[in-house]
C-alpha cells in the first residue's frame, strides 16, 4: 500500500463552526502533504475527538485528510453537557464537518459507539455525501439493559426535566485493555460523565429505528467492527442491523477477546489494517 507520508509531514487544525442554535463547535483536521482521500471520524460518548489523534495519524500516514468534531455538550463544542434536543442536532452539525471534509472529495467516515450510532443515521440521511461508512462497536443497543425504573421515568423527565444532569455509570476500566488508555481516560478533563432525559430518549429513539424499517435505506458500502468482549453495547444487536442492510457492499468482522474501543485495544493496528484492506478489496480507493 506504500508508507505514506511520516509523522513530521502532518498538518493539523482546528478551530470552531457554528451549529443550529449558535452553537460553537469545536473541529481538528490532520493532513498529509497531498490528500487522496478525505476521512470524518465520529467519536462516542462522553469523549472527545482529541481521544482519536493516533487514528488519524494513522490514516494520514495512509495518504487521509482526517476531520473530527466535538459534537454539541462534548469536550471543547459548546452546548449542555451531553444533551440535545433532537437526535437530528448531531447529524446536522456533522454535516458542517463533511461539508468542510469534501474539498478532498466524497469522504469516508469512520464512527465509534454512539458515534457509530450517529454516523449510521448520518448515512441514511445524507447519502449522497459520503462514499462508504464504518461503524465500530456501534451504539445499537446496550450490554446490560436499563432497569424498569429508569425506563419509565425518562420520558417523564425528558418532557418536564429535559436538560437534567445525571450521573451515568462510569468505568474507566471497562472501555479497553489497554491500562495506560484507560488511566489517561479517566484523568480527562474533558470527558463527561452525565448525560441528559432528553439524551437518554433521543439516543434510545435512534438505535430503535435502526433495528426497523429505516436501516433499508442505506446506499453505500458499509463495514461492522465489533468488539468480541464489549462491556458496553450488545454484539448482537450489532449483528442484527448488519443483517437489516440491504446494500451488498457489506461486511462484519468480529474481534473476539477485544474490548469496547478496538482503535484503544492491544492490537489495534490490525483493527486500521482490516478498514484500509476493506475500502482496497471494495475498490473504493485511489491508489497513492
Amino acid at each position: 500500500m506504500g508508507e505514506g507520508p511520516t509523522l513530521s509531514a502532518i498538518r493539523e487544525n482546528s478551530g470552531f463552526l457554528t451549529g443550529g442554535g449558535g452553537v460553537k463547535l469545536f473541529y481538528r483536521t490532520w493532513m498529509p502533504e497531498a490528500p487522496r482521500a478525505a476521512l470524518v471520524l465520529v467519536h462516542g460518548m462522553n469523549e472527545h475527538i482529541g481521544r482519536y489523534a493516533h487514528v488519524a495519524e494513522y490514516f494520514v500516514n495512509q495518504g487521509f485528510a482526517v476531520y473530527g468534531l466535538d459534537h454539541r455538550g462534548y469536550g471543547q463544542s459548546e452546548g449542555v453537557r451531553c444533551h440535545v434536543d433532537r437526535f437530528e442536532e448531531y447529524l446536522e452539525d456533522l454535516h458542517l464537518l463533511v461539508d468542510m471534509a469534501r474539498e478532498h472529495g466524497t469522504p469516508f467516515m469512520v464512527g465509534h459507539s454512539l458515534g457509530g450510532l450517529i454516523a449510521f443515521r448520518y448515512a441514511l440521511a445524507y447519502p449522497e455525501t459520503l462514499k462508504a461508512l464504518v461503524v465500530s462497536s456501534p451504539y445499537f443497543g446496550r450490554k446490560t439493559e436499563v432497569d424498569a425504573v429508569t425506563r419509565a421515568l425518562a420520558p417523564v423527565l425528558s418532557f418536564m426535566l429535559p436538560r437534567l444532569q445525571m450521573k451515568v455509570p462510569f468505568a474507566p476500566n471497562d472501555v479497553c485493555r489497554d491500562t495506560q488508555v484507560c488511566e489517561k481516560y479517566a484523568a480527562d478533563p474533558l470527558v463527561g460523565r452525565t448525560a441528559t432525559p432528553r439524551w437518554f430518549t433521543e439516543s434510545n429513539k435512534a438505535a430503535l429505528a435502526c433495528h426497523q424499517g429505516l436501516t433499508q435505506g442505506m446506499k453505500m458500502p458499509v463495514l461492522f467492527l465489533q468488539a468480541g468482549d464489549d462491556l458496553l453495547v450488545n454484539p448482537e444487536a450489532t449483528r442484527t442491523v448488519f443483517g437489516l442492510v440491504p446494500h451488498q457492499q457489506k461486511a462484519f468482522k468480529l474481534y473476539p477477546g477485544k474490548y469496547h474501543e478496538i482503535f484503544n485495544d492491544p492490537g489495534r493496528d490490525e483493527v486500521f489494517q482490516d478498514i484500509l484492506n476493506w475500502l482496497q478489496e471494495q475498490d473504493l480507493l485511489p491508489t497513492l
